[in-house]
């Protein structure tokens, strides 16, 4: 039996990759559509036009060159039975505009959607459910157990409840969760005298079990002091040492972006348009969802926990057994969630290490561009919980309940014009956290040597 697939979702990345997960006709080019049969070989629509689908998006200059050729190799490949026709709309008011054209009788069919636009979207009735073709996809359900668990639950949402429960209607995929990674300027390292090594942290900790502490490298043939640290500086011979296979600390990351700003005048060291990866860190999130039996809650809601003072906790690396919290075991190395932390006993605390809150990830973030003079938080008493006996035990008792920014990177509006990765490939920052899909850019526009490494 065949299917006829009329679609709206939220994505084109599933419709090129995944075999035609998705096909839909354009409303106003008279075409019907196409087909897809048993075996999901593409078929031509039965009045032999060619299917039209109209695709919105938006994002930088490398962006629109990387759909493009998707796009263009696309059409090649289904040519006389599907033809994407791609748009790159300006990001300014972009969630207005594309409602009024999905409203319209001759909008796009497949197009991006702001997270903060998303629901009320459904609601409207303007996405369709695509939860049917997502469970059909081996390649979606590959990649979700395989890549980013849990990531398709963001899109499931049932506008009657309001809630995102696990088995609620999915009506987007994922765009383009490309793993981040940490991109940096080898000439401005060595403009600072860093020496760059290449160890995994296997390497690292069965060097050190055998009993090594220092091993040869490519400028110091009398050997470097052995450490499970991405940033670090030899102790005997006072060599500043980055290992671009080690993700960096927070405090690393400042540390390194400071000495390479020394080295290079006017430049900056660091920079990460998103927070977010600062939250994730330490397993927490701007807003969580937190399931309740309470009838008038539709079984959850929403809570805005971008300020939770609270700590996080991870599961030692030496619990065997792990910890088990409100029936949900978690093994080494997981972060408890945001609900099941809070029930922790004080024996279950110690088989943890602690993590930063919330609100310590977040202030870490924006004190990356804030000037050295300029006050980012103040904690006072009343905001802590009972874990800590003092605002000195917060931040540290130097910081007084206060903390500056770091001055180690350029303010997100400033690099409008270049956008982020213009920006490290003209010099202008060291140290740039950005997704892999930015190799091909990096490599055609950057002059100076440059590699990449984990995200901290």
């Amino acid at each position: 039996m065949s299917k006829f697939i009329k679609i709206l979702s939220v994505v084109l990345v599933c419709l090129m990759l995944s075999a035609c997960l998705f096909a839909c006709g354009g409303k106003d080019d008279g075409g019907s559509d196409i087909i897809i049969d048993d075996d999901g070989n593409v078929r031509p629509s039965p009045d032999g036009k060619e299917t039209v689908v109209k695709f919105w998006g938006w994002g930088e200059s490398g962006e629109k060159e990387v759909f493009e050729r998707i796009v263009n190799e696309f059409n090649e490949k289904y040519k006389g039975s599907i033809k994407v026709r791609y748009t790159q709309r300006p990001s300014n008011n972009y969630g207005e505009s594309l409602r009024t054209a999905l409203l319209g009788s001759s909008g796009p069919d497949v197009v991006y959607v702001q997270d903060n636009y998303f629901k009320s979207y459904v609601t409207s009735g303007l996405l369709k459910d695509i939860t049917s073709y997502v469970n059909e996809s081996a390649w979606l359900k590959d990649y979700e157990t395989t890549m980013f668990p849990n990531t398709m639950q963001r899109y499931k949402y049932n506008p009657v409840t309001t809630t995102s429960n696990a088995d609620d209607p999915i009506y987007a995929v994922p765009k383009d969760l490309a793993p981040t990674a940490l991109y940096y300027n080898k000439n401005m390292m060595a403009n600072a005298g860093i020496e760059i090594i290449s160890k995994s942290e296997a390497e690292v900790k069965a060097a050190l079990a055998e009993g090594k502490k220092v091993w040869a490298t490519k400028d110091n043939a009398n050997g470097l002091e052995i450490k499970i640290k991405a940033y670090y500086t030899d102790s005997k011979m006072g060599v500043k040492v980055f290992n671009n296979q080690i993700p960096m600390s927070w405090a690393e990351c400042v540390e390194l972006s400071r000495d390479i700003m020394a080295a290079n005048s006017g430049k900056y060291g660091f920079y990460s348009e998103w927070w977010f990866n600062y939250g994730w860190t330490v397993g927490g999130d701007c807003i969580e969802y937190i399931e309740t039996d309470d009838a008038a809650y539709n079984g959850g809601y929403y809570k805005f926990t971008l300020q939770d003072a609270s700590k996080n906790y991870i599961v030692k690396d030496d619990c065997a057994e792990g910890v088990t919290v409100n029936g949900k075991t978690y093994n080494a190395g997981e972060v408890l969630s945001y609900a099941d932390k809070q029930l922790l006993s004080d024996e279950q605390k110690e088989k943890c290490n602690v993590l930063p809150s919330m609100r310590e990830a977040f202030t870490e973030f924006v004190r990356l561009s804030q000037g050295s003079d300029t006050i980012v938080d103040t904690v006072k008493q009343s905001d802590l919980t009972n874990e800590y006996a003092s605002v000195e035990d917060f931040y540290g008792a130097s910081a007084k309940g206060q903390l500056k920014g770091y001055a180690i990177s350029p303010n997100p509006t400033t690099i409008a014009a270049d956008g982020k990765n213009g920006y490290f490939t003209s010099g202008k920052v060291g140290l740039l956290v950005t997704t892999m899909s930015a190799v091909k850019q990096v490599r055609a526009n950057m002059k100076d040597d440059w590699d990449v490494a984990p995200m901290l």
